[in-house]
């Protein structure tokens, strides 16, 4: 399964992955799926996690999502000065209708184990310097919500060895 977009740019400019960053739909699989496919959206993602469906892919790693946005007030370590962060960094999406819906097992599981497989990919730390919350790029965001916690996905790869 896969979700079509035109949003996103073939290549990364000569930049390389070095970072996971976390978002949220705020939306169903549907209403995300049909958002990422309008052109006007102007916004997509690599990957969506979705609680039924699990990863699906939008835009290939080796391509550059739409999904940061420019930084607002990053706090970041990882930012590269005066280059857009969708050049260096892997965007997940996990479905929640709302920030403050508690994800179930199966969503944590699932988005833990795309965190594990992108970090090997890219030799991506699992750390806080190779795994950020959407609002540490962009500080004007509540992404990735009350629930979607960096810590406790980290946690799930090491604790089942994914």
């Amino acid at each position: 399964m896969r979700i079509k977009t035109p949003n996103y740019v073939a290549g990364r400019e000569g930049f390389v992955p070095k970072a996971i960053v976390l978002h949220i739909t705020e939306g169903s699989y549907a209403s995300t799926k049909s958002w990422f496919e309008m052109q006007n959206s102007q916004v997509s993602s690599h990957w969506v996690v979705d609680p039924f469906y699990g990863a699906i892919e939008v835009v290939k790693e080796i391509d550059t999502a739409w999904a940061n946005g420019l930084p607002v007030r990053p706090r970041w370590k990882g930012m590269i000065k005066g280059v857009n962060p969708n050049l260096y960094t892997i965007s997940v999406e996990v479905v929640l209708q709302n920030g403050y819906t508690f994800p179930s097992f199966k969503l944590w599981k699932d988005t833990a184990q795309l965190v594990a497989d992108i970090s090997r990919r890219w030799d991506i730390p699992l750390n806080s310097m190779g795994v950020v919350n959407h609002n540490e790029i962009r500080a004007d965001k509540e992404c990735p919500g009350k629930w979607m916690r960096r810590w406790y996905i980290l946690f799930l790869i090491k604790v089942l060895k994914l």
